[in-house]
């Protein structure tokens, strides 16, 4: 809370040059509210309002005494800002708002009646419209409860007052900017914001990571514009270096000016000495938001030698070994986050999606278990229940799960990639576009593109699955996942085929252990019956040593290579017998079909005959009986009652 602050707060001067102190009861209300004691810091901040009033109304107006109404004014706006924060603790958001209104009133009302003794000119127009720190931060305690209530415009805009060449803004107010910004979709305003956040406090990280995830050239003062494609991610890492370092520089300035003296000057390495590796923390994040995840795992891992056991630095390495393809690895490093801090609930989703493909059902029940009854508000929990149910193909619940996710954080971009995967499965594509681009424009990376592309290829929309995978392309270029998406977008064309195996064929350079562009390259030649092609691929993936995940697929659990054995039997090479001993031979039923001759004309229709009981599916389970043959419905006989007695018959017919 705000309550150990509201006695040092700097306010208006009151006459006599002496701060108006608070009252009892005020200083009473404090101390509960440090407590948390929030229902009896209510009660007794009501009966100081009260009393208030009354004596207001006994003193009445006064002409001429501008310094008493203004002292009357800034009690008054304590009292009621005390009752703010109490009704903003226990959820009462659009009491604390109309609380906290008022206390603003009061308080610029305070601040208008002794301009000239601040030393403000009421009438500048070009002078801000908050004329306090104290105002300023009551604007941020509404903008707060109006973001709480949902209302993120009329929250953004309660902030706007406070321009950024106010001497009353501050890093918590460009902080909640940005962030209201970038949940109404203003990425170039949450962009200042954040910038702006890190001037004033070079060491709010929050903001790196919002930077790097948001993307995009900010427009700042002496940025370079006319640099070409490669150079423009490593402008925006400069730009943020640039305002980090402006910050540290006027934090040095403003600690040796308190410490030293304003006479003592700072030397230059002093002012630049910074107590955290800013400058590679805003790179590794710029090239994990980039997409070039080996280059950014190589400097997560510095940093990690730096800073060893540091669970922040840990969870970007898990995160990149996942992009990477590294799934043992990732497993290892968030089993490591687990034994440091057992409490973490950050990433936790993620490691809940490693569990489920390995199809660790109990341990992935216990970390929902655990995830839950450590903070059930957070969506991270609700991501492992869906997943979890997904696992054991109840969609329905797992649906309702992810919703719970996506209702208790709207940016979560893994909660709507898993409500887009969920869709997906039960074939519901067009629904899971809706998800997957929700995904994408919280976090561009490329598996939200991958569900889009997916979904667009499920819904025969081929002209939107490439452009999709184009852009995935442009954003990561170097990516085989990217460029695997091009391929199977080119592919569902009849005339990008080349293209698509032109594309397929880079995937599986830049990584020839990656299983589905040769999948996919596979399913393309067999398609157009280069079984050969089809056969020297799957042999070269099998036969190399780091295709563990090809070999795991295309062997069977006999021992045998199905698909292997299909492609060797369509392309007819001799000795295939001998070096595929797996592989069937035709049915026999078919075979007798072919050779039986052919019934002479006008001959009736032969019945297919009736499979035996030895050729059905056997009992699931000892004990359980056989099911019979359906019996066989007996031909209709001919109606001879016609034939035989015609007189009978036409009496029959008379009504």
């Amino acid at each position: 809370t705000m309550a150990e602050s509201y006695a040092a707060r700097p306010g208006l001067v009151a006459s006599g040059g002496v701060k108006p102190p608070l009252t009892p009861l005020q200083s009473e209300c404090a101390s509960l509210l440090r407590a948390r004691q929030y229902r009896s810091a209510e009660i007794v901040a009501l009966f100081e309002l009260s009393s208030q009033e009354a004596r207001r109304s006994r003193r009445g107006a006064r002409t001429g005494d501008a310094a008493g109404a203004a002292a009357s004014a800034l009690e008054a706006a304590t009292t009621l800002e005390i009752l703010g924060d109490c009704a903003h603790h226990t959820n009462q958001h659009r009491r604390a708002v109309s609380f906290y209104r008022r206390a603003a009133a009061r308080r610029h009302v305070a601040s208008s009646s002794s301009s000239s003794t601040l030393g403000i000119d009421v009438n500048n127009p070009s002078a801000s419209s908050v004329r306090s720190a104290a105002e300023a931060s009551l604007l941020l305690k509404i903008s707060r409860s109006l973001s709480s209530l949902g209302n993120i415009v009329e929250a953004s805009a309660v902030l706007e007052s406070v321009r950024p060449s106010s001497p009353y803004r501050t890093a918590a107010i460009s902080m909640t900017l940005g962030g209201l910004f970038a949940a109404s979709g203003r990425t170039a305003e949450a962009r200042e914001a954040y910038l702006d956040a890190l001037r004033r406090n070079p060491y709010a990280m929050e903001a790196v990571e919002m930077l790097a995830a948001l993307g995009g050239s900010a427009s700042m003062p002496g940025a370079a514009q006319g640099q070409r494609g490669g150079s423009r991610g490593g402008t925006e890492a400069e730009d943020v270096c640039r305002a980090a370092e402006e910050g540290m520089r006027a934090r040095r300035r403003a600690v040796s000016e308190e410490g030293m003296g304003e006479g003592k000057e700072v030397s230059k390495e002093e002012e630049e000495e910074a107590l955290l590796p800013v400058r590679e923390l805003v790179s590794a994040h710029f090239l994990a938001h980039k997409n070039q995840s080996s280059s950014a795992l190589a400097q997560f891992r510095r940093l990690d030698r730096e800073y060893p056991d540091n669970v922040f630095l840990l969870l970007k390495i898990a995160t990149l070994q996942l992009d990477a393809l590294d799934v043992a690895g990732a497993e290892s490093t968030f089993t490591r986050i687990r034994r440091i801090d057992e409490h973490s609930a950050d990433g936790m989703d993620r490691y809940g999606q490693l569990l489920q493909q390995r199809d660790a059902l109990p341990e992935l029940g216990r970390l929902a278990a655990d995830l839950l009854d450590l903070d059930d508000k957070r969506p991270e929990a609700w991501s492992c229940l869906a997943l979890y149910h997904m696992a054991r193909e109840d969609n329905d619940k797992a649906i309702a799960f992810v919703e719970k996710a996506i209702s208790l954080d709207q940016r979560h971009a893994f909660a709507h990639r898993l409500r887009g995967q969920i869709l997906l499965a039960e074939h519901r594509p067009e629904h899971a576009v809706v998800s997957f681009f929700r995904a994408n424009e919280i976090s561009r990376d490329v598996a939200s593109y991958e569900g889009l592309v997916e979904s667009y290829l499920a819904c025969d929309k081929y002209k939107e699955a490439i452009c999709t995978a184009k852009e995935a392309l442009m954003s990561a270029p170097r990516d085989p996942r990217a460029i695997t998406l091009v391929g199977l977008a080119l592919s569902h064309g009849p005339e990008g085929r080349e293209r698509a195996k032109k594309a397929l064929r880079k995937a599986l350079t830049v990584d020839p252990a990656a299983l589905r562009p040769l999948l996919a390259l596979t399913d393309i030649y067999a398609s157009e019956a280069e079984f050969d092609a089809c056969l020297d691929l799957l042999n070269g993936a099998i036969e190399a040593g780091g295709a563990t995940s090809a070999s795991s697929v295309a062997c069977g659990p006999g021992g045998g290579h199905p698909r292997k054995d299909l492609l060797y039997t369509k392309s007819r090479r001799p000795g295939a017998a001998a070096a595929v001993p797996s592989v069937r031979p035709r049915c026999r039923l078919r075979r007798r079909r072919r050779s039986r001759r052919a019934p002479p004309p006008g001959s009736p229709p032969s019945r297919r005959p009736h499979p035996s009981p030895r050729r059905l599916r056997p009992a699931r389970y000892p004990g359980a009986r056989t099911p019979k043959p359906p019996r066989r419905r007996p031909r209709p006989r001919p109606r001879r009652l016609m034939r035989l007695r015609p007189d009978i018959a036409s009496v029959r017919a008379s009504p």
